[in-house]
């Protein structure tokens, strides 16, 4: 590919695992209901296809960078497959199978966007996709409220934007917010931080607590790295950030309905408690190796529709990528996701150790990325957030193997060996 069609290419594939641009399609259809996971549509079947004939293009071009790649993502190719494995046991085989090649599609343009333009720009690309996201739909919101506005009981006025829902908005925006709180840790500038307050400007709109949370965790995170070098106001900041956490937990166990209330919610956190009751029961009917891929959330399921009974609303899935990998993948699938996590959190330790700058960003994704899998479905679905964990392991790979060739000292074996790269 030219520099100028892998750019358009980049942000084409960014601005469809941003899960806004055939949201809006889909809007202006009429369509504004978000489906159950696992099912499609054509609008995104044809994006898919774009994209696989773009990324099919690029390995033809040059196979032997792409398989040099594959060293350091080892861990990502075996959740890759395992998941293409559980199509033997799937209760659904055929949506296991589509939507594990579209994991693994992700995956492969997550390797593009590395090979493309490395960590760095890879970032700059995905907060200025989020940015325009962002401003679409507060656009919408403002010009289209049949369309900018949520539909579900209780968040009619809430902001979901260009999205099919609010929370896949939210997802998106905490997103470009990692990228701009690292931009403002490494380099600040006006502009990031008008980025930075147009995205929490978006989340408050959207009126999600636990994405607000979650935002509030990201600029903590951010202010603790740019005070590195600094520890009496790291030791201020640990301080407070600590007798906030009492304060706040001595709360919620004497008047928790008191303090649910000040932030709009219930104790069942918006039906999520009863939602994840009803899960376990299901998780241990296959707790090894689950029930396959995107298999488990199927309407016409008579589990499903007995959790949802329980609920009291129809989940489109189980609103935590924790349970989700359960019941999709089991507890094998869980400890694969731990070893890939384990992996980046500890080459981005050992790479800010040794003064790489970019593992600050590779910290504050990485927290982001848990966190927000506490109550939404980020982790195991083909998005954005997916497209960049191989590129920020990759980062953190190339740089240790630039580092041991520069300096000839062993490093902690946390990454692959490294004749991955040329």
């Amino acid at each position: 590919m030219s520099r100028w069609a892998s750019r358009c290419f980049a942000y084409f594939g960014l601005s469809y695992y941003s899960q806004g641009v055939i949201a809006a399609l889909q809007a202006a259809q009429g369509d504004v209901a978000r489906t159950v996971a696992g099912e499609t549509n054509l609008s995104s079947t044809v994006a898919q296809s774009l994209i696989l004939a773009g990324l099919c293009i690029a390995v033809i071009r040059a196979p032997d960078r792409y398989w040099r790649l594959c060293g350091p993502l080892i861990p990502v190719l075996g959740v890759l497959g395992f998941a293409l494995l559980s199509v033997l046991w799937s209760s659904d085989p055929a949506r296991s199978l589509r939507r594990s090649v579209a994991l693994s599609e992700c995956v492969l343009f997550g390797m593009f966007l590395f090979q493309a333009g490395g960590l760095e720009r890879t970032v700059g690309r995905v907060g200025r996709v989020c940015v325009t996201m962002a401003v679409l739909s507060l656009l919408a919101y403002v010009a289209l409220p049949s369309i900018g506005r949520e539909t579900a009981s209780g968040y009619e006025q809430a902001m979901r934007g260009v999205f099919p829902q609010k929370n896949s908005m939210a997802e998106c925006m905490l997103l470009g917010l990692c990228c701009y709180a690292y931009r403002l840790v490494a380099a600040p500038r006006w502009h990031h931080g008008a980025a930075a307050l147009l995205l929490i400007m978006c989340l408050g709109l959207g009126r999600g607590a636990s994405a607000l949370a979650v935002a509030g965790v990201v600029c903590l995170v951010a202010v603790w790295l740019r005070l590195q070098g600094n520890p009496l106001l790291r030791a201020v900041l640990l301080f407070l950030v600590g007798w906030s956490v009492v304060a706040v937990a001595v709360a919620l166990i004497v008047s928790p309905q008191e303090v649910f209330a000040l932030v709009g919610r219930d104790a069942s956190l918006t039906g999520r408690v009863p939602l994840w009751q009803a899960i376990w029961p299901e998780i241990l009917q296959a707790p090894v190796i689950g029930y396959g891929y995107a298999a488990f959330w199927d309407a016409n399921a008579p589990a499903v529709q007995m959790i949802w009974r329980y609920s009291g609303w129809p989940a489109p899935d189980a609103h935590s990528s924790y349970l989700d990998i359960l019941l999709q993948l089991g507890a094998v699938g869980l400890i694969l996701y731990m070893v890939v996590w384990t992996r980046l959190f500890t080459a981005a330790r050992d790479a800010l150790r040794t003064g790489l700058g970019s593992a600050r960003f590779v910290l504050i994704y990485g927290t982001t990325l848990l966190l927000a899998g506490l109550d939404e479905g980020v982790i195991p679905i083909p998005n954005a957030w997916t497209a960049l964990l191989p590129v920020t392991l990759l980062a953190m790979a190339r740089y240790r193997s630039l580092y041991r060739a520069a300096h000839r000292i062993p490093l902690p074996e946390t990454t692959s060996p490294n004749h991955y790269f040329p």
